[in-house]
């Protein structure tokens, strides 16, 4: 059932009950100099400056099909502290 994986604005909140999904607290992908996702080219096939910040399945491939995977990367376009972070 794996697809996109993406870093979104807002973390996801404690559910009031067990399996309860607040996905939509969690707002858009993360982007804050406002890229226009449509200008991206397909998953995986841009640098990382050409997608949203949070968009990490554009950056670094899908996940769709995959039943494991493993990878390591380095991000340098996701700030994880300071103004963007």
């Amino acid at each position: 059932m794996a697809g996109g994986f993406h870093v979104h604005e807002y973390p996801v909140p404690i559910a009031n009950k067990p399996g309860e999904l607040i996905c939509s607290a969690t707002a858009n992908h993360y982007n804050p100099w406002g890229w226009t996702p449509a200008d991206s080219p397909p998953p995986g096939r841009g640098t990382g400056e050409l997608y949203e910040l949070g968009d990490l399945s554009g950056k670094f491939g899908m996940l769709t099909g995959l039943t494991n995977a493993e990878n390591d990367v380095v991000d340098t376009t996701l700030p994880l502290f300071g103004p963007f972070g």
